[in-house]
């Protein structure tokens, strides 16, 4: 969010006005673009059909489209990232431990659905002894997953025993430590011919329902859906998905039905898991009625559906578009929390921040000495110091033997002031490559 960026009602949007945010996701409306400038009354009334307000960049703005707004200065709404990183810092923070681990325990037994028993998991492998099964789990994953799209391109039954093997394989190393999956998956990411939005999300949902307790059946059936809830879209025409300019209402309504043709390729195909098709058929339904394609509110969602629409919104928030650049993990996490109770169920966006950290493996970040790392691993106690991996001096330039750092220990600078993560960095900052830091 842009610093001096204000929030109004949508009904005094003006012609000229730049777009910046929306009170709702990107995804669930006709506009593909994270950030426009309004150019006639018909994208006026159509954001008044798609939100109640929106966000506004004057600076982008055309002169004049907001000077009918009085106190612009006062009703801005600045989004700096070191005050979210305070806010975060006094729900995770090490002064919030004993009392934070008793509520989020609470709030875990909430979320695991009725008669399922918790499991509770073990210490997990080091990311280093992990790592290299990732790897393997991951390619033959992707690889399955390439396999399915074909076979649905051609009109064949997919073959659903084949990818059970492959979930089966992704539990397993999730259970072990699923640091390592989301590090792989993260650096594939930058390889566009590897990556697979399905992928992602499935490593996601592993993630938040190991952190929950979901037993080991209940994992797999999150990873199907997480691989199969786009399975749909390849029987949507490709230009539409591509499409860099605002969808018409006739083009919106034909992209929205890929949940239902991909329910429909699935049940073709042989017996679904009655959860894994909830959580295929739900995963853009909103907590308050505003997704598609039944407009499904409240409890008439499942958890599977709720845990699905969290992690499909930041997989693609941080994932590379046509329309649209990636966002750093901590801004798509900005979107999540503002939206969390509206449309997203606000204990699951909690607890998927806690499963996942602030800054998930993978993830750039900035150090207060100046120095650019990538984090390794997340602390489950203190999730604002994870394991880090130094790449850069503090003037920015790359080191030749990357450093790793353990932010949980309280590390110092120069000065003697506490080391500490400033900022999230956007993929490639400073010309960075995480493919050459790869290790195994």
């Amino acid at each position: 969010m842009l610093r001096n960026s204000v929030q109004i009602p949508v009904t005094q949007v003006q012609i000229g006005m730049f777009v910046a945010a929306l009170d709702r996701s990107w995804r669930d409306t006709p506009f593909p673009l994270q950030g426009f400038r309004v150019r006639d009354d018909d994208e006026i009334e159509t954001l008044k059909k798609a939100c109640g307000s929106v966000t506004i960049d004057p600076t982008h703005s055309a002169p004049g489209s907001f000077e009918h707004l009085p106190d612009l200065h006062v009703t801005a709404k600045k989004f700096e990232t070191l005050g979210w990183l305070k806010r975060l810092r006094s729900r995770f923070g090490r002064f919030a431990e004993a009392a934070g681990q008793v509520a989020e325990e609470r709030e875990k037994a909430g979320l695991i659905p009725p008669g399922v028993v918790p499991t509770l998991y073990g210490e997990m492998k080091p990311i280093e002894v992990e790592i290299a099964r990732a790897e393997e789990v991951y390619q033959s994953t992707d690889a399955t997953l390439e396999l399915v799209t074909r076979q649905v391109a051609d009109g064949e039954k997919v073959n659903l025993d084949r990818l059970g093997g492959a979930i089966e394989n992704m539990v397993e190393s999730a259970i072990a430590n699923p640091d390592a999956l989301l590090w792989v998956a993260r650096i594939r990411a930058e390889d566009a011919a590897t990556y697979a939005h399905g992928v992602k999300v499935a490593i996601y949902l592993l993630q938040l329902g190991r952190h929950l307790g979901f037993p080991p059946e209940q994992l797999a059936n999150l990873g199907a859906i997480g691989l199969l809830l786009d399975l749909g879209k390849i029987k949507v025409e490709r230009d539409l998905l591509l499409k860099a300019g605002k969808l018409t209402a006739a083009e919106f309504m034909r992209v929205k039905q890929h949940v239902e043709l991909g329910i429909r390729t699935l049940e073709e195909s042989g017996e679904v898991h009655p959860d894994v098709r909830d959580g295929i058929a739900q995963h853009h339904e909103r907590l308050d009625g505003s997704g598609y394609p039944k407009g499904l509110a409240g409890s008439a969602i499942s958890i599977y559906g709720l845990m699905a629409g969290v992690a499909d919104s930041f997989a693609a928030l941080t994932s590379l578009r046509p329309y649209a650049p990636p966002l750093p993990a901590y801004e798509a996490l900005k979107v999540l929390y503002g939206q969390a109770g509206t449309h997203y169920h606000a204990p699951l966006v909690e607890q998927f921040v806690q499963a996942i950290g602030v800054f998930p493996a993978g993830s750039l970040v900035e150090l207060s000495s100046g120095e650019v790392a990538t984090v390794l691993a997340h602390n489950r106690i203190r999730r604002l110091e994870p394991r880090v991996l130094i790449l850069t001096d503090a003037a920015k330039r790359p080191i030749h033997d990357p450093l790793p750092l353990d932010l949980l220990l309280q590390p110092k600078a120069a000065d003697g002031s506490d080391i500490k993560i400033v900022r999230g960095l956007p993929s490639g900052a400073y010309g960075l490559d995480l493919r050459q830091f790869y290790f195994k």
